[in-house]
């Protein structure tokens, strides 16, 4: 098998090379190097989905054979699932991390961190598959790319000048085109989105252009000069998404049957994180894209359309910004946007949302808020807590099926790579989920913690978890910091009667039926109706971080003589049920 990039006869030679690998097969069909060549004809021909089965197979006969998952790795990076691409990329290295021919994963593995956005990082796999490879040509133009994109561009103008010096002549047109053994034309639109990156990295290296490969887009549209090559918005994730499959599946196929689709649920639970997933998987299905719209750092509700607008790309020059505004340069668009953090502007979420809708039939609208919009076609999706074990749950296996402890265990060991994920720790770690209900950001706080106090102290101070639950990222919103920071946020959103019915409502210690609610929240001041003012629950979200805790001082900071009539009137109600039981 040989590369055969864009030759003339590109495909003579594959059809000689699968007429020689059939009659081979013919003559012995289970022969495994037959069986590799028929996977890297497949892949030539852009039939990607047939060589992931075919390269499967070979892992199933031969599961420490490194190039079969490699293989895979290509095929899901040409696919557009780019994630996926870089795991089989990390299992080939796993597998044979001293291999001859380590660096053809190597330069996958650098290609697909590139297109992620990880440039850092693919900048040590691309220096590590040149290591394995110094005479990999083409090795040096992907590391110019990723050194220009990470910052340092006086050393990715010397690996480039070493490149040009092998190929001289080569423009970025050619470099797309004539160096890789897949057409283009082939490939997903999100691979072919995605590789704008790395071209933009190897023009910042100072290749020069040539041929322009980048698509025209309608001026209005054109996004600012800084984002080009990628998606606008948070459109390419640091971290892998963990135990959210079949929540991307179902709101991915809510998307193809509604236009507007909310991700609700209560603060710290993952409804950014799943809508930008799911906005990056439709993206072929959009003839213009998909776009996000970050509306969590806005504090006026009137600057929403400019953050839409800002998402979008959108150059309108002359007046004051409005939702009509953007809805008239958006007419006719296929395009779906992504309104996150919608909850403390949640008016003009709503507006913008369904002025745009009504001036474009083929757009998608996918809300993320802690309360729904409740605008016309609005369709639901509560975003539910990772999957945590039974309690009682000893087998290792079992345990690591579960999201929430795959989680934990994944981010454990990016603060601390010493930890192992043996029984003990993981039957710690499931006990840590199961502590806090599934709920990522508190999964990922406890995570962080492990590192510096361990594991077995992180499960001993959960009782205490306010204080111990601190030091999220630095780059993350405020609220998203600690975990009080987010219960907080979601009760300062409260209007004061929804306060009031909060606070009594932390009488209880698990959770509690509607008649419960009424009996101890409607108490002087708040009529029965109150609790379900506006349609919306009285905790709207808080509650679960309170009510269903083991956490008696969880609103610490909001005890006033409201809980103590509330503790009464729970009291005069469990007497009431006492008296009525069956002696």
């Amino acid at each position: 098998m040989i590369n055969l990039y864009q030759l003339e006869e590109r495909e003579a030679l594959l059809d000689e090379a699968e007429h020689m690998v059939s009659r081979g097969m013919a003559l012995s069909p289970d022969h495994f190097a037959l069986l590799k060549a028929r996977g890297l004809l497949l892949r030539a021909r852009g039939r990607f989905s047939e060589a992931l089965v075919a390269n499967r197979a070979l892992i199933a006969r031969n599961p420490v054979e490194p190039t079969a998952y490699k293989e895979i790795g290509l095929n899901k990076l040409y696919l557009g699932e780019t994630q996926d691409a870089v795991d089989w990329f990390r299992r080939a290295d796993a597998i044979a991390p001293r291999d001859p021919d380590r660096w053809t994963w190597l330069q996958g593995l650098g290609r697909a961190l590139m297109q992620l956005g990880h440039d850092s990082e693919a900048v040590t796999v691309l220096s590590q598959a040149m290591d394995s490879n110094p005479g990999y040509v083409r090795g040096r133009a992907w590391l110019a790319a990723a050194e220009a994109l990470a910052g340092d561009v006086e050393r990715a103008q010397l690996h480039l000048a070493e490149y040009m010096a092998l190929e001289p002549g080569m423009t970025v047109g050619r470099f797309v085109k004539e160096r890789s053994s897949v057409p283009l034309e082939v490939t997903s639109q999100v691979y072919q989105h995605e590789i704008e990156r790395i071209l933009e990295g190897l023009r910042l290296a100072g290749m020069p252009d040539g041929t322009d490969t980048r698509r025209s887009r309608d001026p209005e549209l054109i996004p600012p000069e800084a984002g080009r090559g990628t998606v606008v918005g948070l459109l390419q994730p640091v971290t892998e998404l963990i135990g959210r499959e079949a929540e991307l599946s179902k709101v991915a196929d809510l998307m193809r049957t509604n236009r507007l689709v909310t991700l609700i649920g209560e603060g710290g639970i993952g409804k950014t994180r799943l809508g930008i997933e799911v906005a990056r998987r439709l993206m072929p299905e959009f003839a213009d894209g998909t776009r996000v719209a970050e509306l969590g750092p806005l504090s006026n509700p009137e600057l929403v359309p400019n953050a839409v607008a800002t998402a979008l790309g959108l150059e309108l020059r002359a007046g004051a910004m409005s939702a009509e505004r953007v809805a008239n340069a958006l007419a006719g668009r296929q395009l779906m946007i992504v309104l996150d953090n919608c909850e403390h502007v949640i008016e003009a979420a709503a507006r913008i949302g369904r002025i745009l809708l009504h001036a474009s039939p083929s757009l998608r609208v996918l809300a993320t808020s802690r309360e729904p919009l409740r605008t016309e076609g609005e369709c639901l999706y509560r975003v539910p807590p990772l999957a945590v074990p039974a309690e009682g749950t000893e087998d290792r296996d079992e345990l690591l099926r579960h999201g929430a402890v795959q989680l934990f265990l994944t981010r454990a060991r990016a603060a601390d790579p010493h930890l192992w994920p043996d029984t003990r720790t993981t039957t710690l770690a499931a006990a840590i989920c199961r502590r806090l209900d599934g709920i990522p950001l508190a999964i990922e706080l406890a995570a962080a913690r492990g590192a510096a106090l361990g594991i077995e102290e992180v499960a001993s101070r959960l009782n205490d978890r306010f204080r111990l639950l601190t030091g999220g990222h630095r780059t993350a919103l405020p609220r998203h910091q600690t975990l009080r920071a987010t219960l907080d946020w979601s009760y300062e959103l409260l209007a004061e009667p929804e306060r009031v019915v909060l606070r009594r409502l932390a009488v209880f210690a698990g959770g509690f039926t509607l008649e419960a609610a009424v009996a101890v929240a409607a108490i002087t001041r708040i009529t029965p109706g109150g609790c379900h003012r506006r349609h919306r629950k009285p905790d709207r979200q808080v509650a679960r971080h309170v009510g269903t805790r083991r956490q008696p001082d969880a609103l610490s900071d909001a005890r006033d003589d409201a809980r103590l009539r509330s503790r009464k009137a729970h009291g005069k109600r469990r007497i009431r049920f006492a008296r009525k039981a069956p002696r």
